[in-house]
């Protein structure tokens, strides 16, 4: 498993609001590809899956139907995920946009 790339975007939420984006491609052991996702708001949301979700939160892409493989409102609860040190990452990314 490695850390393909990451993409991280400070987003216009609504008047004077700010979210927070960040999502790292990951490629797995079996040759396939998931997407972890990490946003604040006035929440945090922290997700994996086999689609991306960047162009359709930090970009004007349309939304996709994404199915969650996992999915967190809090960083701590995140720790137990296999993804956990890319998700520790995304956090760091997203703490250099603040």
């Amino acid at each position: 498993m490695g850390i393909v790339s990451i993409k991280a975007k400070k987003v216009p939420a609504c008047a004077g609001s700010w979210a927070y984006v960040s999502e790292a491609e990951v490629a797995t052991g079996d040759g396939g590809v998931v997407y972890v996702m990490a946003q604040e708001y006035d929440t945090t949301e922290i997700t994996v899956s086999k689609q991306s979700l960047y162009s359709f939160l930090a970009e004007d892409g349309e939304e996709p139907a994404v199915e969650f493989m996992e999915e967190y409102t809090e960083w701590k609860d995140a720790k137990a995920s296999a993804y956990a040190d890319v998700i520790a990452k995304l956090k760091k990314v997203l703490g250099m946009l603040g």
